[in-house]
């Protein structure tokens, strides 16, 4: 959760992620994150925030932040 936090925190203020995508990020309850943040698992109640176009642009942000894949899955 506080990784998950963190993570979320720097993608705001690089304002990486807008609209939709913040959402997404902010309402995502980090279900399980790997040690290198390579593979995050994120639940999300809200169906309208669970479109793939969201993830993908959201697996990119924290791709782009972290300078390595992410494997993200909603």
């Amino acid at each position: 959760g506080d990784r998950w936090t963190a993570l979320v925190r720097r993608l705001q203020e690089a304002n990486a992620v807008t609209a939709l995508v913040r959402e997404l990020a902010l309402q995502g309850e980090c279900v399980a994150i790997d040690a290198d943040d390579a593979r995050i698992r994120l639940r999300v109640e809200r169906e309208s925030l669970r479109q793939p176009a969201h993830a993908e642009k959201l697996q990119a942000a924290l791709a782009a932040l972290l300078g390595h894949a992410v494997a993200l899955e909603v």
